[in-house]
């Protein structure tokens, strides 16, 4: 798990990843997404809210004590799901490995463009 992949917990929320490094027992990381009827998006044919302040993930997550602990790593008390309720992982460096890409060509300048100005 590294720093910015997302995960999908069964309860529906979308946590982002914060770090590489985590405990044995949960991944580190903040609710991106969850479930809202009052939300503006649709993922996995529900309707969704978007969490942009890392903070405000406590409020979200207050009915849920077992997405708080501590991190030695951080020094202070953090959210993040645990491990077996992790269903689905997504990783933006997976996705980019698996997709086929054409073979790079490097176009070479010619010694006209290398030339400074007045030469």
């Amino acid at each position: 798990m590294r720093d910015r992949d997302y995960l999908l917990d069964r309860h529906g929320v979308v946590f982002k990843v914060i770090g590489d490094v985590h405990p044995p027992t949960h991944y580190l990381g903040y609710v991106k997404y969850y479930p809202d009827d009052k939300g503006d998006r649709q993922l996995f044919g529900r309707t969704y809210r978007q969490n942009t302040i890392v903070s405000k993930a406590f409020g979200i997550l207050a009915d849920r004590p077992e997405c708080y602990l501590y991190s030695d790593t951080i020094g202070c008390v953090i959210t993040g799901v645990p491990r077996p309720d992790v269903t689905r992982h997504y990783s933006c460096r997976h996705a980019l490995a698996a997709t086929p890409w054409p073979p790079c060509t490097r176009r070479r300048s010619s010694s006209a463009a290398r030339r400074s100005p007045g030469t």
